[in-house]
This record gives structure tokens, C-alpha cells and sequence, in this order.
């Protein structure tokens, strides 16, 4: 029982840490790559050092550096699109309210659909296809684009 509450909790801590990300960037007077890159540094050393705390044997650096090229490669171009997430995201939240960049910038589901389709040959279904076009429907709605015409900056940054 104990381990099922510190799980819900963790999950709640980081939803309500997530959830007000956007509302923390209106009010910062940083720019959107200051932000993405202490929010990097940041992560990164606290990722380091929960490794660090609970591992349960010594932690061996030379292992961790020896990495493969084709992971080492995949680990950056992973790092590489997180880091542009980010710094579009808050740039986005610059210019828009966060009420409309928020939905707009995890429309990741759309891009890979594609890009599996792409890459990894998968096979697009029909129920693909019509969660594709009714998550971009539902993104055209609540965006605003049938009342402006054109979209905001901070859409297009989203």
C-alpha cells in the first residue's frame, strides 16, 4: 500500500509541475534557449544523481562511458529533439496562451504516425488514419485558425 501512495503522489507531483510549466514561462524573463538549457543542465544533473543515490551496486563510469556509437547517436538525436521541444515550446508560450500552445505542442502522436510509416515501415491503419485527422481537427478547432485565418506565431512556434 505504502509503494502505491508514494507512486500516486510522485505522478501527481509531476503532473502539477508539468501542468504549470506553461504559466511559469509567461512570467520568466529568460529566453527560450536560456530556459531549454538550464532546464537541460539541470536534469541532467539530477538525473546523475538519483543513478548516483539508488544504485544498488557501485556505479561503474567507465561502463556508462563505454557506450556503443549507434546508442551513443540515438541518445543524442533523442537529447537533440527534446531540447528543440522545449525551446519551441517556450517560445510558444511567449506569444500565445498556454491554454492553446499546450494541445498544439504535443501533437507528437501525428508525427509518428508518419515517421514510423516512414522509418520503421509500419503499416498506416484506418484507425490511424482517423485518429490522425480527428486529433488534427480538434487541434484546428481549439486553436483558432477558423476565427483568425492565419496562425499566431506562437502557434506556429508550438
Amino acid at each position: 500500500m505504502r509503494n502505491n501512495f508514494k507512486s500516486l503522489l510522485m505522478l501527481i507531483t509531476s503532473v502539477m509541475i508539468f501542468g504549470t510549466l506553461g504559466i511559469y514561462r509567461k512570467f520568466m524573463p529568460l529566453s527560450s534557449g536560456t530556459l531549454t538549457f538550464w532546464r537541460g543542465i539541470i536534469g541532467g544533473i539530477c538525473l546523475i544523481l538519483i543513478i548516483l543515490i539508488k544504485s544498488k551496486h557501485k556505479y561503474n563510469m567507465k561502463k556508462f562511458l563505454d557506450l556503443k556509437l549507434r546508442t551513443f547517436l540515438i541518445l543524442l538525436v533523442t537529447g537533440l529533439m527534446l531540447a528543440l521541444h522545449w525551446l519551441f515550446s517556450f517560445e510558444g508560450f511567449k506569444y500565445a496562451p498556454v491554454s492553446i500552445v499546450s494541445p498544439c505542442c504535443y501533437m507528437q502522436p501525428i508525427f509518428v504516425i508518419i515517421l514510423s510509416s516512414i522509418f520503421f515501415h509500419e503499416k498506416i491503419t484506418r484507425r490511424k488514419i482517423f485518429c490522425f485527422i480527428a486529433a488534427l481537427i480538434g487541434m484546428i478547432l481549439i486553436s483558432g485558425i477558423i476565427e483568425s485565418g492565419l496562425p499566431e506565431q506562437g502557434i506556429l512556434s508550438g
